[in-house]
C-alpha cells in the first residue's frame, strides 16, 4: 500500500514539476495504439537522466513492481513489470491522502 502511495504521489508530482504554461498552449498529446512510442531521450521532454536514474534506484529500494512515465503519450521512462496487469482496489483515498497530506 505504501508503495502504491508512493509511485502515485510522485507521478503527480512530476506531472506537475515539469508543466509549463507554454506547453500547456501548445496541446501535442498523441495517443498511443497498440504500443506507445518511447522517448530516445528524457532531456527533450524536458525530464533528466540523472534524475530518473535516482527514481528508478528509490523505487527498486522500496520494492515498487514497475513504474511508467507518460507525458503527452510518450514513455519517458519505465522499468520493471510494466506488461503486467496488477489488481488495485481502493484507490482513491490513498491517493487522496498522498495529495492532501496526513
Amino acid at each position: 500500500m505504501l508503495r502504491f502511495t508512493f509511485l502515485i504521489t510522485v507521478s503527480f508530482w512530476a506531472a506537475c514539476s515539469f508543466c509549463s504554461p507554454a506547453k500547456a498552449l501548445q496541446p501535442s498529446v498523441i495517443y498511443p495504439g497498440e504500443s506507445w512510442p518511447k522517448a530516445n531521450s528524457p532531456e527533450p521532454l524536458g525530464w533528466s537522466s540523472e534524475k530518473l536514474a535516482t527514481a528508478q534506484a528509490y523505487s527498486e529500494w522500496i520494492g515498487s513492481a514497475a513504474v511508467m512515465i507518460v507525458e503527452d503519450g510518450i514513455v519517458v521512462d519505465a522499468w520493471g513489470e510494466i506488461a503486467r496487469k496488477y489488481e488495485m482496489h481502493s484507490m482513491r483515498k490513498p491517493l487522496m491522502s498522498a495529495l492532501i497530506g496526513l
